[in-house]
Protein backbone atom coordinates (compact mmCIF):
# COMPACT_ATOMS: atom_id res chain seq x y z
CA UNK A 1 0.00 0.00 0.00
CA UNK A 2 2.84 2.28 0.95
CA UNK A 3 4.06 1.90 -2.75
CA UNK A 4 0.92 3.78 -3.69
CA UNK A 5 1.17 6.67 -1.69
CA UNK A 6 -1.16 5.29 0.73
CA UNK A 7 0.98 5.92 3.87
CA UNK A 8 -2.17 6.00 6.44
CA UNK A 9 -3.36 2.49 5.58
CA UNK A 10 -0.59 0.83 5.01
CA UNK A 11 0.61 2.04 8.38
CA UNK A 12 -2.90 0.79 10.03
CA UNK A 13 -2.33 -2.98 8.43
CA UNK A 14 1.66 -2.92 9.77
CA UNK A 15 0.33 -2.30 13.23
CA UNK A 16 -2.29 -5.23 13.31
CA UNK A 17 0.71 -7.25 11.70
CA UNK A 18 3.09 -6.11 14.55
CA UNK A 19 0.19 -7.15 16.97
CA UNK A 20 -0.12 -10.74 15.85
CA UNK A 21 3.93 -11.29 16.26
CA UNK A 22 3.47 -10.14 19.51
CA UNK A 23 1.28 -13.30 20.83
CA UNK A 24 2.40 -15.19 23.32
CA UNK A 25 3.80 -18.41 21.83
CA UNK A 26 4.56 -17.19 18.51
CA UNK A 27 7.88 -16.69 16.59
CA UNK A 28 7.94 -14.54 13.94
CA UNK A 29 11.08 -13.05 13.46
CA UNK A 30 10.86 -13.11 9.71
CA UNK A 31 7.49 -10.99 9.57
CA UNK A 32 8.91 -8.57 12.34
CA UNK A 33 12.16 -7.07 10.42
CA UNK A 34 9.24 -7.12 7.19
CA UNK A 35 7.08 -4.81 9.30
CA UNK A 36 10.41 -2.90 10.24
CA UNK A 37 11.75 -2.38 7.00
CA UNK A 38 8.20 -0.94 5.51
CA UNK A 39 8.32 1.35 8.20
CA UNK A 40 11.90 2.21 7.10
CA UNK A 41 10.24 2.67 3.32
CA UNK A 42 7.77 4.41 4.31
CA UNK A 43 9.34 7.15 6.52
CA UNK A 44 12.04 7.35 3.29
CA UNK A 45 9.51 7.82 1.01
CA UNK A 46 8.04 10.84 3.18
CA UNK A 47 11.97 11.86 3.23
CA UNK A 48 11.76 11.67 6.99
CA UNK A 49 15.47 10.56 6.34
CA UNK A 50 16.73 10.20 10.45
CA UNK A 51 13.67 7.74 11.04
CA UNK A 52 14.40 5.92 7.78
CA UNK A 53 17.59 5.65 8.92
CA UNK A 54 17.04 3.74 12.47
CA UNK A 55 14.24 1.70 10.92
CA UNK A 56 16.07 0.27 8.66
CA UNK A 57 19.21 -0.47 11.12
CA UNK A 58 16.30 -2.25 13.47
CA UNK A 59 15.31 -4.60 10.34
CA UNK A 60 18.72 -5.27 9.75
CA UNK A 61 19.27 -6.61 13.47
CA UNK A 62 15.93 -8.44 13.11
CA UNK A 63 16.60 -9.96 9.69
CA UNK A 64 20.36 -11.37 11.35
CA UNK A 65 21.96 -13.53 8.50
CA UNK A 66 18.95 -14.93 7.55
CA UNK A 67 16.42 -13.26 6.13
CA UNK A 68 18.27 -12.09 2.76
CA UNK A 69 15.16 -10.17 0.56
CA UNK A 70 15.37 -7.82 4.14
CA UNK A 71 18.81 -7.52 4.35
CA UNK A 72 19.04 -6.46 0.66
CA UNK A 73 16.11 -3.81 1.09
CA UNK A 74 16.84 -2.73 4.07
CA UNK A 75 20.50 -1.95 2.91
CA UNK A 76 19.13 0.20 -0.10
CA UNK A 77 17.10 2.11 2.23
CA UNK A 78 19.64 2.55 4.47
CA UNK A 79 22.12 3.98 1.76
CA UNK A 80 19.70 6.42 0.02
CA UNK A 81 18.96 7.61 3.91
CA UNK A 82 22.16 8.50 4.46
CA UNK A 83 23.26 9.74 0.94
CA UNK A 84 20.45 12.39 1.09
CA UNK A 85 21.40 13.21 4.16
CA UNK A 86 24.77 13.84 3.35
CA UNK A 87 26.91 10.98 4.55
CA UNK A 88 27.59 9.75 0.57
CA UNK A 89 30.33 7.31 1.20
CA UNK A 90 28.54 5.96 3.67
CA UNK A 91 25.70 5.77 2.26
CA UNK A 92 27.10 4.20 -0.89
CA UNK A 93 28.91 1.17 1.61
CA UNK A 94 25.56 0.03 1.85
CA UNK A 95 24.39 -0.10 -1.79
CA UNK A 96 27.55 -1.76 -2.22
CA UNK A 97 26.97 -4.41 0.31
CA UNK A 98 23.16 -5.12 -0.58
CA UNK A 99 24.14 -5.83 -4.75
CA UNK A 100 26.96 -8.44 -3.67
CA UNK A 101 24.04 -10.49 -1.65
CA UNK A 102 21.28 -9.82 -4.39
CA UNK A 103 23.37 -10.85 -7.13
CA UNK A 104 23.12 -14.35 -5.68
CA UNK A 105 19.36 -13.86 -3.79
CA UNK A 106 17.73 -15.24 -7.51
CA UNK A 107 15.02 -12.34 -7.01
CA UNK A 108 15.24 -10.48 -10.19
CA UNK A 109 13.29 -7.76 -9.44
CA UNK A 110 14.77 -7.11 -5.81
CA UNK A 111 18.82 -6.97 -8.04
CA UNK A 112 17.06 -5.05 -10.47
CA UNK A 113 16.02 -2.29 -7.60
CA UNK A 114 19.22 -3.18 -5.81
CA UNK A 115 21.34 -1.89 -9.35
CA UNK A 116 18.86 1.23 -9.59
CA UNK A 117 19.65 2.59 -5.47
CA UNK A 118 23.57 1.94 -6.42
CA UNK A 119 23.26 4.27 -9.42
CA UNK A 120 20.85 6.69 -8.07
CA UNK A 121 23.90 6.82 -4.76
CA UNK A 122 26.43 7.10 -7.44
CA UNK A 123 24.90 9.65 -8.99
CA UNK A 124 24.83 11.66 -6.13
CA UNK A 125 28.09 11.41 -5.42
CA UNK A 126 29.25 12.96 -8.86
CA UNK A 127 30.08 9.57 -10.27
CA UNK A 128 27.92 10.09 -13.38
CA UNK A 129 29.92 7.23 -15.32
CA UNK A 130 29.33 4.69 -12.96
CA UNK A 131 26.20 5.78 -12.42
CA UNK A 132 25.00 5.44 -16.17
CA UNK A 133 26.75 2.32 -16.49
CA UNK A 134 24.13 1.04 -13.14
CA UNK A 135 21.34 2.57 -14.54
CA UNK A 136 21.55 1.28 -18.15
CA UNK A 137 21.80 -2.04 -16.37
CA UNK A 138 18.95 -1.84 -14.25
CA UNK A 139 17.02 -0.38 -17.50
CA UNK A 140 17.82 -3.33 -19.23
CA UNK A 141 16.73 -5.90 -17.04
CA UNK A 142 13.67 -4.30 -16.11
CA UNK A 143 12.65 -3.82 -19.86
CA UNK A 144 13.45 -7.28 -20.38
CA UNK A 145 11.20 -8.11 -17.45
CA UNK A 146 8.14 -6.15 -17.79
CA UNK A 147 8.98 -4.37 -14.25
CA UNK A 148 7.53 -0.66 -15.46
CA UNK A 149 8.40 1.11 -12.41
CA UNK A 150 11.71 -0.18 -12.51
CA UNK A 151 12.36 1.01 -16.55
CA UNK A 152 10.74 4.25 -15.69
CA UNK A 153 13.13 5.09 -13.13
CA UNK A 154 16.04 3.66 -14.39
CA UNK A 155 15.42 5.66 -17.82
CA UNK A 156 15.57 8.68 -15.89
CA UNK A 157 18.62 8.30 -14.26
CA UNK A 158 20.17 7.42 -16.88
CA UNK A 159 18.95 10.71 -18.63
CA UNK A 160 20.49 12.35 -15.48
CA UNK A 161 23.79 10.77 -16.01
CA UNK A 162 24.09 11.66 -19.41
CA UNK A 163 22.94 15.19 -19.25
CA UNK A 164 25.81 15.48 -16.22
CA UNK A 165 28.32 13.73 -18.70
CA UNK A 166 27.43 16.58 -21.58
CA UNK A 167 25.25 14.47 -23.65
CA UNK A 168 22.36 16.08 -24.56
CA UNK A 169 20.93 14.05 -27.32
CA UNK A 170 21.14 11.11 -25.39
CA UNK A 171 19.63 12.53 -22.16
CA UNK A 172 16.69 13.94 -24.21
CA UNK A 173 16.23 10.42 -25.69
CA UNK A 174 16.10 8.45 -22.45
CA UNK A 175 13.72 11.26 -21.19
CA UNK A 176 11.13 10.57 -24.12
CA UNK A 177 11.53 6.57 -22.70
CA UNK A 178 10.87 7.53 -19.53
CA UNK A 179 7.69 9.53 -20.54
CA UNK A 180 6.58 6.82 -22.82
CA UNK A 181 7.22 4.17 -19.92
CA UNK A 182 5.53 6.45 -16.89
CA UNK A 183 2.44 6.47 -19.25
CA UNK A 184 2.22 2.79 -19.68
CA UNK A 185 2.93 2.90 -15.80
CA UNK A 186 0.06 5.36 -15.16
CA UNK A 187 -2.66 2.84 -17.31
CA UNK A 188 -1.54 -0.20 -14.71
CA UNK A 189 -1.59 2.04 -11.70
CA UNK A 190 -5.43 3.49 -12.69
CA UNK A 191 -6.88 5.14 -9.82
CA UNK A 192 -4.04 5.11 -7.81
CA UNK A 193 -1.64 6.65 -10.11
CA UNK A 194 -1.60 10.15 -8.76
CA UNK A 195 -0.77 9.06 -5.04
CA UNK A 196 1.95 6.86 -6.15
CA UNK A 197 3.60 9.77 -8.32
CA UNK A 198 2.66 12.19 -5.43
CA UNK A 199 4.98 10.03 -2.87
CA UNK A 200 7.77 12.64 -2.27
CA UNK A 201 10.99 10.49 -3.38
CA UNK A 202 9.93 9.84 -7.05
Amino acid sequence: LWRLGRYDQARLELAESLEITNQPGTNYKNLRAEIELSHAQIAFSEQRLGQARIRAEQALKLAGTQYKQVIVSANNTLCLAKVFSGSVREGITHCETALKIARDAGDTGLLTRTILALAIATLESDQADKALQLALEAQERAGLAGQKESLWRASVVSAQAQRRLGDTSKAQAQMVQAEKTLTELRGLLGEFAESYLARREI
